[in-house]
């Protein structure tokens, strides 16, 4: 059946072949891998399927296909998902939380938590990373992975954004008051951070607080630095010069071209926790991650691996010449308003020393 346009529907009996949606799925998205020609034009066509199964859903034909875009809206980089029930109750929470997104206040419902990244080679910070939740009324304590897309679909990354800079500001000069000296780093999601009013508001944020360089690390995707246009390149430059060092996040998540990855000119690059596996007897894959390593090593850029849960992973990251690791094997993340006894009980467990600021 069309559906209009270039949306179509398939109704599969698999009575004698379990698997008789796929090979259709399979046949139809092979014939449009190529472009064609139409009137002297070529076309190109990016295709994409979805799913469902009749008979565990009690619905009549127009349900079924509302839950085979829903579950194609769920997924929008995938080529073919499979549409689940699960995905009616994720979206009706969404609904849910656009709706209370609405009269959200930051200061009293979002949270900061915190995460330290320990260097390979003595064990001692190298800084702490500030982790956002949302204290949800009904579904509980909410990483910003559950809930950064709805905030971009309410307009609110911008305001969000500058909320985390200043609450990390205010954590950092605390930090300073203590004379402790222990960078925090924050992650500000996406494109956000590459405006000309973003940079002026952490400038003036750093000077209100009065923070030195290096008090603050933004985390940023992958994928933002392997894209910089000429403007991009310069926001980076400009946050650079007043005092914020750089993390590039996500390094493994995505394909990237490799041939792009020395030319990040960053402080730190993070391993995804998909490559913090022990590969110690995998040769191949170890061989491409220890020269990945090795390649920011020769950069001066510090690679940190998320994702070390065991002492095993800790000592496969140490062996590919790793400059720190984080974790649940160092600990979950906790409240920040438990920060300053966190790090004073770190002191006495780890014997650390902390440095104090120069103030």
């Amino acid at each position: 059946a069309r559906l209009g346009g270039l949306n179509f529907a398939f109704i599969c009996s698999l009575a004698t072949q379990n698997h008789l949606h796929e090979h259709v799925i399979e046949h139809i998205l092979g014939a449009t891998l190529k472009p064609f020609n139409v009137a002297n034009c070529t076309v190109e066509v990016n295709a994409r399927a979805s799913y469902v199964d009749c008979g565990a859903q009690e619905n009549n034909f127009d349900d079924l296909i509302s839950y085979a875009y829903l579950a194609l809206d769920s997924h929008p980089q995938r080529k073919v998902v499979p549409y689940h029930q699960q995905m009616m109750v994720e979206q009706l929470e969404q609904q849910a939380r656009l709706k209370e997104l609405a009269n959200i206040d930051f200061s009293s419902e979002l949270e900061l938590y915190f995460q330290p990244i320990i260097r390979n080679d003595d064990g001692k910070i190298e800084f702490l990373e500030l982790l956002l939740r949302w204290q949800h009324p009904k579904q509980g304590i909410l990483s910003a992975n559950r809930f950064i897309d709805d905030i971009r679909i309410a307009g609110l990354a911008y305001p969000l954004a500058t909320f985390v800079i200043e609450r990390a500001a205010e954590l950092a000069m605390a930090l300073r008051i203590e004379g402790i000296a222990i960078p925090l780093s924050i992650n500000v999601f996406g494109p956000e951070m590459l405006n000309e009013e973003f940079v002026e508001f952490v400038d003036r944020i750093i000077s209100e607080h009065q923070l030195e360089a290096g008090d603050l690390i933004v985390e940023c995707p992958l994928h933002i630095f392997t894209n910089l246009d000429n403007r991009g390149r310069a926001m980076i430059a400009r946050l650079n010069n007043i005092g914020l060092k750089v993390c590039v996040d996500g390094l493994g998540d995505n394909p990237v071209l490799l041939s792009k990855l020395p030319n990040l000119a960053v402080e730190y690059i993070k391993v995804a926790p998909s490559l913090t596996a022990d590969f110690s007897n995998q040769n191949n894959i170890r061989s491409l991650i220890s020269g990945m390593v090795e390649m920011h090593n020769q950069q001066k850029t510090k690679v940190i691996f998320e994702g070390v849960e065991t002492f095993e992973q800790l000592r496969f990251v140490k062996s590919l010449n790793a400059y720190a690791a984080q974790g649940y094997y160092f600990g979950h993340p906790l409240s920040s308003i438990g920060l300053m006894s966190w790090l004073k009980q770190w002191q006495l467990t780890q014997g650390e020393y902390i440095p104090p600021t120069s103030r």
